[in-house]
C-alpha cells in the first residue's frame, strides 16, 4: 500500500513539471518571433538607406 502511494505522488510530481519538450517548443516560438522581428528592423533599416531623401 505505502509503495502504491509513493507512485501516485511520483506521478503527480511528474505531472506537475513541464516537460523538457515542452519548454523547448516554447523557447522555440520566442525565437521564431525574434528573427522575425530582427528580418522586419532590417528591412526597415535598408528601406531608410536606399531613400535617405524623405528625412
Amino acid at each position: 500500500m505505502d509503495e502504491e502511494a509513493d507512485l501516485v505522488a511520483l506521478a503527480r510530481k511528474v505531472a506537475c513539471q513541464e516537460s523538457p519538450v515542452a519548454v523547448l517548443q516554447q523557447q522555440q516560438i520566442r525565437v521564431v518571433a525574434l528573427q522575425k522581428q530582427v528580418e522586419d528592423l532590417y528591412d526597415g533599416v535598408m528601406a531608410e538607406l536606399a531613400n535617405p531623401a524623405r528625412a
